[in-house]
């Protein structure tokens, strides 16, 4: 019913954090009302800087309920860390599972993407 990969822990870039990869993506999907790729379209898309900020904004908010982050008042991070959490867990989502690196490395957060350092 579910992919391998769905029953993953997914480990957040440079934390030892781990989420529920069908749990954050469900909630995503909740508290955005299904809008959260029209809203990324229009992130990169839109001109009007209160427009842009405005979706953003709620990008930000969904995101840092979904993976349950705290601001930078509350020990947690800052936006634009929730913004490359979200980039990355998207990311993330959308390689294919490869269960060679899995086994090599239990608990990698992502086979198929290119971290930062």
């Amino acid at each position: 019913m579910y992919t391998d990969k769905e029953k993953e822990i997914y480990i957040l870039p440079h934390s030892n954090l781990g989420v529920d990869p069908l749990e954050v993506k469900r909630k995503l999907i909740i508290l955005s009302k299904g809008q959260l790729n029209d809203w990324i379209t229009e992130f990169n898309t839109v001109e009007d800087e209160v427009a842009k900020a405005t979706v953003e904004d709620s990008i930000i908010t969904v995101a840092r309920a979904a993976f349950k982050l705290g601001s930078p008042s509350e020990g947690g991070v800052t936006d634009a860390v929730v913004l490359e959490y979200l980039a990355h867990f998207l990311e993330w989502l959308s390689t294919p599972f490869d269960p060679i690196a899995k086994s090599m490395q239990s608990g990698r957060p992502c086979t198929g993407c290119q971290q930062k350092k």
